[in-house]
């Protein structure tokens, strides 16, 4: 019982409980009707998500995928270490969000020439 019920009449309380059951039905029809809205856009949003990746997303990244294992074969066929290594590297500063490679670089070419004496030796 709410404060005060005791003071209303029997016919009182039954307007009241009246009101409050119509007002709750409208709620209850306003949520179910936003929950089978809601439901069918994230019906359509997968639908259309899967789409876009099966057309688009997929085909792109096959085709970068065989891109790259060529670029990747070519490279393990050269017959220079140091070429198949650098290809190996990302030495592009975008790639590492805008850093200094300057002493990626150095330390390249710093085993480079090393090894490079060790087979003049």
């Amino acid at each position: 019982m709410n404060l005060g019920d005791e003071h209303m009449t029997d016919e009182t309380r039954e307007v009241y409980r009246a009101k409050v059951a119509e007002r709750q039905a409208k709620e209850d029809a306003l949520v179910q009707k936003r929950i089978e809205e809601a439901s069918d856009y994230v019906g359509t949003f997968r639908a259309e998500r899967e789409t876009k990746l099966r057309d688009v997303t997929m085909p792109k990244n096959r085709e970068g995928e065989h891109a790259f294992l060529e670029a990747l074969e070519t490279a393990a066929e050269s017959d220079a270490t140091w070429a198949r290594v650098l290809s190996l590297v990302d030495t592009e500063p975008d790639a590492w969000g805008g850093v200094d490679l300057a002493r990626l670089r150095a330390v390249l070419i710093k085993k480079k020439a090393e090894e490079t004496q060790a087979l003049a030796a």
